[in-house]
C-alpha cells in the first residue's frame, strides 16, 4: 500500500516551478472569472431579451413560427441553460485548479496541489470530449 505520510514520488517544487505555478494560477483565475462574467451576461441577457430573441429567431428564413411552437417557445432558453450549465462546470474547474494551486504553492500544502491537478485534469479531459465532439460534428456537416 501506499504511504500516508510522503507522496509515491516524492515531488519537490524548486525555484523555477513555484513561480511558474503562480503565474499559471493567477492567468487562470483571470480567465475563469472572465468566463464566470461571460455566463452571468448571457443568463441575464436571455432572461431580459428572451421575448425579442425568440421573435427575431421567428422571423428567420429557416426557423420559422412553426418550428419554434412545434419545439416549444422556451427552447432557446433551454439550450441557453444547457450552455451556461457546461460553460460553469468547466469554469469552476478552471477557477479550482487557480484557487488550489495558489494556495499549494503559498502554503505549501501537498493536498491542495492534489486537488488543483485533479480539477485541472477533468477541465482537460472534458474540454478534449468537447473538442473532438465539435471535430467529429464539423466533419459530419462536410459529408
Amino acid at each position: 500500500m501506499y504511504e500516508e505520510e510522503g507522496s509515491l514520488l516524492d515531488l519537490q517544487l524548486d525555484e523555477v516551478a513555484v513561480p511558474a505555478l503562480k503565474e499559471a494560477s493567477r492567468w487562470t483565475k483571470f480567465i475563469s472569472i472572465t468566463c464566470m462574467i461571460g455566463l452571468a451576461v448571457l443568463l441575464l441577457s436571455c432572461l431580459l431579451a428572451g421575448a425579442s430573441l425568440i421573435a427575431a429567431f421567428s422571423r428567420m428564413p429557416g426557423l420559422g413560427t412553426a418550428a419554434l411552437m412545434g419545439m416549444g417557445k422556451y427552447m432557446l432558453f433551454v439550450l441557453v441553460l444547457v450552455i451556461a450549465g457546461i460553460g460553469g462546470t468547466i469554469t469552476w474547474m478552471m477557477y479550482t485548479f487557480a484557487a488550489s494551486t495558489r494556495q499549494a504553492v503559498d502554503f505549501n500544502d501537498q493536498k491542495a496541489l492534489e486537488k488543483g491537478i485533479n480539477a485541472l485534469r477533468n477541465y482537460l479531459m472534458i474540454s478534449a470530449i468537447f473538442g473532438i465532439l465539435g471535430l467529429l460534428i464539423n466533419l459530419l456537416q462536410l459529408m
